[in-house]
């Protein structure tokens, strides 16, 4: 089925890996902590997929993307109305399953219902993140301080000084993520007019962010591992893609810099689970 493509599910990792993190750093496991492991991952799953569905279909309505195979949804209405449908379903079933969490605390409620909106928000309504250069900071918070601290708790009843710190590592690994995504399509984002935090600040500007964002990782994941040997491995691959950033990267190696960014990621998941070990 050709609406499925628009699930990007090869994006759930952004979504997950927190979720893991989390669970594997916690103290001694309660009776409800598998449970609410996995509810937190079905929660954070349905609302990547619906937020990768809007961001499909409303980047064609702007002329973004319709160069791309994998973002074919919108070329005909019986597509875009079952995109729509399977939308609000993955909605659905997050409202539906979040509400296990209000039982824990009133704030999973407010939290909910904005991450649920801005799962449209982020590129559509009257103030779009994606298009007002605030994606990276929604990645920070949402993939970051939301997810980690807010599955830690429903897992252990407790937020401590060791998930704050994941908490920070994740959003800045998503918000590198969302930079390197932005990076590799200044050129068509600019001609689209979508005012991305690249689009924004410049090329030069935004590869001094990238940058910038690279140290702030290392430094952090110096201070939530303890192994120094851990430590290094974290320290080289990253110094790696800091003094292999330029501006006059040429199209296919934007692309593959953004894939080193994904492999950050499961780097620092095989790192964490390394240090428990």
């Amino acid at each position: 089925m050709l609406v499925i493509k628009s699930f990007r599910l090869h994006t759930l990792p952004a979504a997950l890996i927190p979720i893991v993190s989390a669970w594997l750093i916690g103290p001694v496991q309660q009776i409800n902590t598998t449970f609410f492991f996995v509810l937190s991952c079905l929660v954070a799953s349905f609302i990547q997929i619906s937020t990768n569905i809007f961001n499909d279909l409303l980047d064609f309505d702007r002329g973004l993307d319709t160069h791309r195979e994998d973002r074919n949804i919108s070329s005909s209405k019986k597509t875009r109305s079952e995109a729509r449908v399977w939308a609000l379903i993955f909605l659905f079933l997050s409202f539906i399953l979040g509400m296990n969490f209000v039982k824990l605390h009133w704030i999973y409620f407010p939290v909910g219902i904005i991450s649920l909106y801005l799962s449209y928000g982020y590129t559509g309504g009257r103030f779009p993140l994606a298009y007002n250069g605030l994606g990276e900071v929604f990645s920070f918070v949402f993939f970051g301080l939301v997810i980690v601290l807010g599955s830690y708790f429903s897992m252990y009843n407790q937020i401590d000084s060791k998930s704050i710190v994941l908490s920070f590592l994740c959003g800045m690994h998503s918000s590198l993520l969302m930079m390197f995504n932005n990076f590799r399509d200044f050129k068509t984002d600019s001609l689209g007019r979508k005012n991305t935090l690249a689009v924004k600040v410049g090329e030069k500007n935004f590869v001094g962010l990238i940058k910038l964002n690279l140290l702030l990782m290392n430094f952090t994941f110096c201070l939530f591992i303890d192994s120094f040997f851990l430590r290094g491995i974290y320290v080289l691959f990253h110094f790696s893609l800091f003094f292999y950033m330029k501006i006059d990267l040429n199209h296919k190696k934007r692309v593959e810099v953004f894939k080193f960014s994904i492999l950050s990621y499961i780097l620092f998941l095989i790192l964490v689970v390394s240090s428990i070990l």
